[in-house]
């Protein structure tokens, strides 16, 4: 499901508990520029937005040493009540394997049981409350 700035931000407002400012196409902008500029990488090869029927999240691409790199979804995915979150993973599965990440960082705003989708818990990188 391929969605425009507007359709997203509208989307993400709607659904994120805390409003969704790290989900928001402006600042997936911001950190494609910022990395691009360090890192010398080509624009669309940082941030992936994955959009299923009822669940959304942006993912910024990080590298890590050894030629090794992952998946960060800032304070996501964002997702409305009840909806199947198995959707999303297999998309983020397929952009993982192509971009040679080897693993996911999520950090939804709601409480809900990722272990029975294989996460465990580690610490945050955004402050849980602000």
């Amino acid at each position: 499901m391929v969605l425009d700035q507007k359709i997203w931000d509208s989307l993400i407002v709607a659904n994120a508990a805390d409003g969704g400012l790290l989900q928001s196409w402006a600042w997936g902008e911001f950190q494609e520029k910022v990395k691009s500029k360090n890192k010398k990488e080509k624009k669309g090869d940082i941030i992936f937005r994955v959009a299923t029927k009822d669940i959304f999240g942006q993912l910024i691409k990080y590298d890590l040493p050894l030629g090794q790199s992952y998946l960060y979804c800032p304070r996501g995915p964002v997702f409305e009540k009840g909806a199947l979150l198995e959707s999303w993973f297999k998309e983020v599965r397929k952009i993982a394997k192509q971009e040679g990440c080897f693993f996911l960082k999520i950090e939804p705003t709601v409480d809900i049981d990722f272990k029975s989708y294989g996460f465990k818990k580690v610490a945050d990188v955004q402050p849980s409350q602000t």
